[in-house]
């Protein structure tokens, strides 16, 4: 895992919606990046988002480019913007006919396992853009707005099988057995605890100032949850049928795996149907 870019913010160039009130800016290195500011209530959700970069990136999800932006002598969380704002446009939704075709659809899966390992409190966030590299432009999924990860600011993580989905049920739709799942469950078992330390390493010390030993028990218990993320789905296909309308999975069967430090005695394995 490589360090985290550090650019210097040059332009401010608007507010963006939401509630967190990020502002999107262009920066030295040319790029475009939605800025999330560094304030003492606001520390949290920047190591949320940080990490969760860092992590998605290792297992290859359609992500922004991520860089810590400087400004006004702090340290800010930047997610790039998909391309030239004057040029490119951005949707937050699109119809269910056109969702059933976005380039990436496998991905909703995959972020799903990737929201419950991680304990994402809100609703999958995404935007959407067409690929214009394909000969018939498609739209293609962009995964943002992972400061709701690790139990957002209180840094808890509670299991609810209805957070992590996305709004809409057209997402999962070609979900139908453990199959879907398991690609993705299988990079989660694999995740190396290194990676942890290393991605602690290159965070700002600022941002963790007074947290440190807290944020190391929230890692320890995030290793440690690689081995129950198919029981968590389990749990949300069941809570929440509705979303998973071509399911035809069973039931999930524990494994033993070689216990290490971080690592629990067994790992849940999906029977696939």
């Amino acid at each position: 895992m490589t360090s985290m870019p550090m650019v210097n913010a040059t332009h401010n160039l608007r507010q963006m919606r939401g509630a967190s009130h990020a502002q999107l800016m262009q920066a030295d290195d040319g790029r475009h990046y939605v800025v999330k500011l560094d304030t003492p209530a606001n520390r949290q959700t920047l190591v949320n988002e940080f990490l969760s970069g860092l992590f998605l990136k290792h297992f290859g999800f359609n992500t922004p480019r991520t860089a810590v932006v400087q400004m006004d002598g702090a340290k800010h969380f930047g997610s790039g913007f998909p391309g030239d704002p004057e040029k490119t446009v951005v949707y937050d939704f699109i119809p269910d006919s056109l969702l059933r075709k976005v380039e990436n659809l496998h991905e909703f899966a995959g972020m799903l396992a990737f929201d419950k390992w991680v304990g994402n409190e809100d609703f999958r966030q995404c935007v959407f853009v067409k690929n214009a590299r394909l000969p018939r432009p498609q739209f293609q999924a962009i995964w943002i707005d992972n400061g709701s990860a690790f139990g957002g600011s209180n840094w808890e993580i509670v299991d609810n099988p209805r957070q992590g989905l996305y709004l809409s049920p057209a997402a999962y739709e070609t979900v139908r057995n453990w199959s879907d799942f398991e690609p993705w469950l299988e990079a989660l078992r694999r995740f190396p605890e290194e990676l942890v330390e290393q991605a602690i390493a290159a965070l700002p010390a600022e941002w963790i100032a007074g947290d440190h030993d807290r944020l190391r028990r929230l890692m320890d218990r995030l290793l440690l949850r690689r081995a129950r993320v198919a029981d968590c789905l389990e749990r949300t296909i069941d809570g929440k049928p509705e979303a998973f309308s071509n399911w035809q999975g069973n039931s999930v069967t524990a494994l033993p795996v070689r216990k290490g430090p971080h690592s629990s005695q067994f790992i849940a394995r999906p029977q696939v149907a």
